[in-house]
């Protein structure tokens, strides 16, 4: 379970001011593999914060950035591409397509994350 503190305060920005820093997009348009039966759960784009894998996640309305269980090595699989590498304190832009339109948000990491712990943006 979350604590308060786990949660990460997102503000809403305008599209332009969003391409003017790092960000990730997701589409919430395709739901996740596997969860048919959710509609309102899709994946967005895989990151990494701190060297460690993370996914931003949408559902039902709130986003988090969940940890994923497989660890990062120096051996980088066939065919994956790069992924964006954030660092504890910096700020992220999330560009989001729903519905032919588009929002952006923008929040800051926390100072310290603890490896491997996911987080929600409200």
């Amino acid at each position: 379970m979350l604590r308060r503190k786990d949660l990460i305060m997102m503000n809403e920005i305008s599209i332009t001011t969003a391409m003017t820093v790092p960000y990730l997009l997701i589409d919430m348009e395709h739901p996740v593999k596997g969860y048919e039966n959710y509609p309102n759960f899709h994946a967005g784009t895989k990151c990494k914060v701190n060297g460690f894998p993370y996914q931003l996640m949408y559902e039902n309305g709130e986003y988090s950035l969940e940890a994923e269980a497989i660890a990062i090595t120096a051996w980088k699989r066939k065919g994956e591409p790069e992924r964006i590498n954030f660092k504890s304190g910096e700020i992220i832009t999330v560009i989001a397509f729903a519905n032919g339109s588009a929002k952006a948000f923008e929040f800051q990491l926390p100072n310290h994350i603890p490896n491997m712990q996911s987080v929600v943006l409200k």
